[in-house]
């Protein structure tokens, strides 16, 4: 592991452990047995860390699939609900504040812009390339459009403390779960098993 690598790694754990306000460049390079110099070498301020870790979270997520079909792009739409449960958990200090850590951050805020617009076309093409090879049955433009808008605002609402999922009054249901249920009853017949199948094992 570089040192760049591992100054991004400490950083996150340190964000994850305290919140993203309550850590300053200087813990980070002491937790990362590095010095100031170094550290800001690679990251001049702390946004400079925030800013990689999440364009890497963003970059990662978005992978299109062009080459994919049929059942192995449904499991590739169920397999983007296990990794946002996933990076949402490995990332919560960014997810439990986005919107807190966004009005600090003009830069931050842009890209998580861009990113939804992104994250908007992706879900939408693999819901219409779906829908057209019949994997998914009773849906149209519009009905995919919103279907795709109620997984960013679950996704991006997940974590934050006013959201149901924190509420110890009711039953506790894992994000994939949720996301999971949502597209069940559009699936086709044929296509049932291929999606309890994954479900089962995830």
């Amino acid at each position: 592991m570089s040192k760049k690598e591992l100054i991004q790694e400490t950083a996150l754990k340190l964000f994850n452990e305290k919140g993203y306000n309550n850590v300053s460049l200087r813990e980070i390079a002491k937790e990362a047995n590095t010095t100031i110099g170094n550290l800001t070498y690679h990251f001049p301020q702390k946004e400079d860390l925030l800013i990689h870790i999440v364009d890497e979270l963003h970059n990662n997520f978005i992978e299109y699939k062009d080459g994919l079909h049929k059942e192995e792009l449904l499991v590739h739409l169920l397999n983007t609900f296990v990794t946002a449960e996933k990076n949402e958990v490995e990332n919560s200090f960014y997810y439990k504040n986005i919107h807190l850590i966004s009005l600090d951050s003009k830069n931050l805020a842009n890209k998580n812009m861009l990113f939804q617009k992104d994250l908007f076309d992706y879900y939408v093409k693999i819901f219409s390339t779906l829908r057209d090879e019949e994997v998914l049955h009773n849906l149209n433009d519009q009905s995919i459009q919103s279907i795709v808008y109620i997984i960013i605002t679950i996704c991006a609402a997940w974590l934050q403390d006013n959201i149901p999922y924190s509420n110890e009054e009711i039953p506790s249901i894992r994000l994939s779960q949720v996301l999971n249920n949502l597209i069940y009853p559009y699936i086709s017949d044929d296509y049932v098993e291929v999606y309890y199948n994954f479900v089962n094992k995830n």
